[in-house]
């Protein structure tokens, strides 16, 4: 089998939102949700030039009963095609070279939820499509005329990403992605340590946490550990502020429980170089936001320090007041809750 990788053609979007229009217009009145996929879906890299759609449906034995409907568009329908639970239909042009593809499963479907992640995490990784594309333009230098060669080279790189792409779409949907004007916040990975461990290990940041700094760079791995078990059990922790301009991360701030186990904090650190640039109060404000709309039932608490007269402020601007004096990890803190 003939087949061609050519760099990426920004008519590729258009093509597809075309043949979309048409398979919803001739399979009126099925519910069904259209989405592009597959390497043309991916901005950038090189791709065979046909367009791959995803179809996700509430029944695929209703779209079997429209299988003639599809032949109306040109389309052959191939059945499962190897891959259980899907409905495989392809159309080639006049000339039988092969131009779209369509991939049906239920909606929310692994197979459904692999081919999006897939995608999605290709966009989110510009790095890792770049090495899946010129992986492409390899292959198919090497056999041009051996499409099942082609394919083959390509497996264990789509299996290892598939794998990571469906953890990291877990892991991203966990809760909402939050985000302010100057900032977004993410989960904490495990190759975030070096980064953080530069503000956690300054004594200045750390003055007035009750553990102190961190003293090696095991110390901020332990801490992340820590709020991704936190996070998994409760589906909230501590994240990492990322600087949108720059891509910098400049601190972490979220909600975590007091040692009590039933209370939850906010808390926010923020890297000196960011001191006194409103970073704490625009991302406590969006915690708080968060925090209404997922634990509006619950009390929120904040402790600080007698002397940190900064955070003080902070909190004071976010809507908490001063309420009474505790120990918290060993050290004598003011805490406040909200008005």
């Amino acid at each position: 089998m003939r087949y061609q990788v050519v760099t990426h053609n920004p008519e590729w979007k258009q093509r597809y939102a075309s043949e979309a229009d048409q398979i919803i217009r001739t399979l009126h009145g099925m519910a069904m949700t259209l989405h592009h996929i597959g390497s043309t879906a991916i901005p950038g890299i090189s791709a065979k030039p046909i367009i791959d759609i995803l179809m996700e449906v509430d029944e695929l034995d209703a779209l079997d009963a429209r299988r003639a409907a599809m032949e109306r568009l040109e389309y052959e329908a191939k059945g499962e095609f190897g891959i259980l639970g899907r409905r495989y239909f392809h159309k080639n042009d006049a000339s039988g070279i092969r131009t779209h593809q369509v991939h049906a499963f239920q909606a929310g479907s692994t197979g459904a939820t692999r081919h999006l992640a897939f995608r999605d995490y290709m966009i989110a990784h510009p790095v890792a499509a770049r090495a899946y594309s010129s992986l492409k333009e390899s292959l198919a230098l090497q056999h041009p005329d051996d499409f099942e060669a082609y394919m083959d080279g390509k497996d264990a790189f789509i299996k290892e990403h598939e794998a990571r792409a469906v953890a990291w779409n877990r892991e991203r949907h966990r809760h909402d992605c939050i985000e302010t004007e100057r900032t977004r916040l993410r989960l904490f990975e495990d190759a975030d340590a070096e980064h953080a461990f530069t503000w956690l290990s300054d004594p200045e940041v750390m003055r007035f946490i009750p553990s102190g700094p961190d003293a090696t760079l095991d110390d901020t791995r332990r801490r992340i550990a820590a709020y991704r078990a936190h996070q998994d059990r409760h589906g909230f922790s501590k994240q990492l502020i990322i600087h949108r301009e720059s891509s910098q991360a400049i601190g972490d701030a979220g909600l975590y429980h007091l040692p009590d186990g039933k209370r939850i904090e906010l808390g926010f650190r923020i890297a000196k170089s960011r001191w006194a640039q409103g970073y704490a109060v625009e991302v406590g404000r969006a915690w708080l936001a968060w925090f209404d709309t997922h634990l509006a039932d619950e009390p929120l608490f904040a402790d600080v320090h007698p002397d940190h007269r900064r955070s003080q402020r902070v909190l004071e601007k976010l809507g908490f007041c001063r309420s009474y004096e505790e120990t918290v990890f060993g050290m004598s803190m003011l805490i406040y809750t909200r008005r």
